[in-house]
Parts: C-alpha cells; structure tokens; sequence
C-alpha cells in the first residue's frame, strides 16, 4: 500500500479555553488544553484514526520541538526540521453559553531559503512512486509563494499524488504545478477564482475553472453544508442532514475531511465510498476536543447516514 506523507510548514500550538461566557472583566475558564497540531499534522492524526501509517514533515520552532516529537506513536511518524524560534500559538476561546468561538493567532517563527532547501532534500529521500503527499496550510514567514509549487513539482518528478489544501497566494502558485485535487473552502475558492459564490452552481463553475488548469478534483468544504466534488467525472455533494449535538469544535473539521480522502485514494475505494468516508471523518471531529483525534465508533455511525447527490 502507498505511503501517506503529511507536509506542514506553518506548524502550530492551538490552545483551547472553554469558558461559560464572556461578560465580566475577569472570566474564569472551565477548561483549557493544548495540542501540538497544524493542519497538515491534524490530517495525519485523523489518517491514525482509521488505521493507516503516516509520516508527518514539516518545520518546527527548535523552542517548541518537544512537544511535536511527542505525538510520535506506531503508527505517526514524526521527522520535523527545527528551525529557529518559537511555533505559532492558535487560540479557541469558546463560550458555552452562546456556543460562540473566537481566534487569536499569534506569530511564530521565520524560514530560511536554507530551511526550505532541507525540507525539499528531505522530501526528495523519503518519497517513491505511488505514494500520497497532503501538503496543508499556510506558508510561514521567509518561505517564497511558490514554495508549494517547488514541492509539488518534486512530487510529480516521482509520479507521486499530492492534495493540496492551502489558501492565497499559497494556493494560487501551488495549483500552477498541477496536484491532483485541492481541498478549499467555500471562501478560499472564492478568493482563488474572484467570484461572488452564492449557490451550488457558481461554486461548480468556479470548480471547473480549476479543473480546466490541469487540477483533477476539486474538493470544496462548505461546513454544514458538507462537501461538494467536482472533478472531470463527474460533480456531487454529500452531507448530513442531521448531526448529533452537542458540536465541541469545528477546528481541524477539514483536516479530518482530508484525512478520508488520502486513506480512500490509498484504498482505491470508489468515488462515493471515498466521499461518503471523508465527510463521515470531518463530521466525527466536530465532537473531538483535539483537532484530528474522532471517536472512530462515531466515525462509523455517520459513514452510514452520509447522502450523495449526483448533479
């Protein structure tokens, strides 16, 4: 079986704050955790979650490598390149009350062309035909637009897959190497094509102007909408109609998303089987409280309630 390879370049601490509400000067929080995680490493987390080897590369701040080593397990591998300074910090802070998020990101550190030189050469030695390489997020300070144009190049010289799920400028240069499918949302497909997307229709259009520049599939997130594919075969969308309450979280939702469908396409499942597993893992991940980590049993229960719908 191919080997599933996670890239993040722009690793991230994302700290979660539950608290009852946000009135008062001093609030009291009722819970706080933080994961190592970043985008890339919650796909490869959720790609545990169904049983299947990983590797995990990507950059990560030297005075924060301790804790991204640490989510190593048998079936995550980690092989991170310790650059200078501190990851990034995320921060959720989600008031029960209201079931309102609100973000905080905070800066990290800076790549060196040297740094991404490292990631290229390290890349270059691990991957062989046949494997799957999901490249995701955001690019950190110090990494050219295009460096994810560079990897993906890299890939396609070793008749390697890549996914793709980025935004900007990132993705703008990314998409001219050709990977096999990218995975936007709603917004990020937008702000790629220039279009106003306000039903189905625009958004399948704006999909296919992506198609007609040598991207295979289009996999468009759309929350609770679900997920509409459009690719040369074909368009579809599926979701569920009803999802269990109460929500945890929706960070991460689209990694886990992404995670069924690198595990499908490794299984050669078909176009609806694939679908129907990767809507099923990002649903799963609305109830976790760490990015990627979904009950599997709950996993499971969605698979079977996912609708298709063919256009």
């Amino acid at each position: 079986m191919a080997n599933i390879i996670t890239i993040t370049t722009n690793t991230a601490i994302d700290f979660f704050i539950t608290v009852k509400d946000l009135t008062g000067d001093a609030i009291l929080a009722e819970s706080s955790h933080d994961f190592a995680c970043g985008k890339g490493i919650n796909v490869g987390k959720a790609v545990t979650q169904l049983s299947q080897q990983v590797r995990c590369l990507g950059f990560v701040g030297e005075q924060s490598l301790a804790a991204f080593t640490a989510i190593s397990s048998p079936l995550l591998q980690t092989d991170f390149i310790a650059v200078n300074g501190k990851t990034r910090t995320n921060i959720t802070l989600r008031a029960t009350a209201s079931a309102q998020e609100n973000h905080i990101r905070t800066a990290g550190f800076s790549v060196t062309a040297a740094d991404c030189q490292r990631l290229l050469a390290q890349l270059d030695g691990l991957v062989v035909a046949g494997d799957v390489v999901v490249i995701s997020g955001s690019l950190p300070k110090g990494a050219p637009e295009n460096f994810y144009q560079t990897l993906i190049a890299l890939c396609q010289q070793k008749s390697v897959t890549v996914f793709l799920d980025s935004s900007g400028a990132a993705l703008r240069e990314g998409i001219k190497a050709k990977p096999y499918a990218i995975k936007p949302n709603q917004q990020e497909l937008a702000d790629l094509t220039g279009e106003n997307l306000i039903d189905t229709h625009t958004i399948i259009v704006a999909a296919q102007a992506i198609i007609a520049q040598g991207v295979k599939w289009v996999w468009v997130s759309r929350g609770a909408e679900g997920v509409l594919v459009v690719g040369e075969q074909g368009v579809l969308s599926a979701k569920l109609n009803e999802l269990p309450e109460p929500i945890h979280s929706h960070v991460g939702c689209g990694d886990a998303l992404l995670a069924g469908v690198a595990v499908a396409f490794v299984q050669d499942l078909a176009l609806e089987d694939a679908v129907k597993l990767a809507v099923a893992c990002g649903t799963a991940n609305l109830f976790s409280m760490e990015p990627g980590q979904f009950d599997y049993a709950l996993m499971a229960q969605c698979l079977g309630r996912v609708e298709i719908q063919w256009f």
